[in-house]
């Protein structure tokens, strides 16, 4: 009895706890909601994996979480390539210059109907994404000193705009009925 506890008694526990995430879960997905995703094959894998048979921890694949998660990982850099490359179209030569990271320089991002300010260093021709609004932009920086803002929002509509100051409205966009108004500002760092 001693040995059963001690090599199956922490699996039964776990997977006990696991199907409890995963029963939840997927009843929260059937009511239209999130649950907690991949809490359950977590504690599922962790459990096997500390059994003395360790394939059963492929049952963790039953929860859709641990199937979304390289999805939610990698997709915005997918997604950031491919607007990258459709971005590249509306260069002079078509093809992107180098991106260069400008630290003494901050690039701020504000959206007032969040109250919401994001700061990034200041990145020439690489691309910034947004999630509220959806939308994806790029500054570049003509070897003349021009720069212009690339933009492209949820239609995938790239437009060119002149950003000869260091600030600039962009305007307003929509998402799911809401309309939010995007600022943007390039500030040198105070030292």
């Amino acid at each position: 009895m001693n040995e059963f506890v001690t090599q199956w008694g922490v699996c039964i526990l776990l997977c006990a706890i696991g199907v409890f995430f995963l029963v939840m879960t997927y009843g929260a997905m059937i009511k239209g909601r999130s649950g907690v995703p991949c809490m359950g094959g977590l504690c599922i894998l962790l459990g096997f994996l500390l059994s003395p048979v360790k394939w059963l921890a492929f049952l963790c694949l039953i929860d859709y979480g641990i199937w979304y998660l390289p999805y939610l990982v990698f997709s915005e850099q997918i997604k950031g390539k491919k607007v990258a490359k459709k971005m590249a179209k509306c260069y002079d030569n078509g093809v992107a210059d180098p991106t260069m990271t400008d630290v003494r320089r901050i690039l701020i991002v504000r959206i007032p109907e969040l109250n919401e300010e994001l700061q990034h260093y200041y990145v020439s021709n690489g691309c910034y994404p947004l999630r509220i609004p959806k939308i994806y932009f790029q500054i570049q920086e003509k070897k003349d000193g021009r720069k212009l803002l690339l933009l492209e929002n949820i239609k995938s509509e790239v437009r060119v705009l002149n950003f000869t100051e260091d600030k600039l409205k962009l305007g307003c966009f929509e998402k799911k009925g809401k309309k939010y108004n995007v600022e943007l500002e390039v500030r040198d760092i105070e030292q």
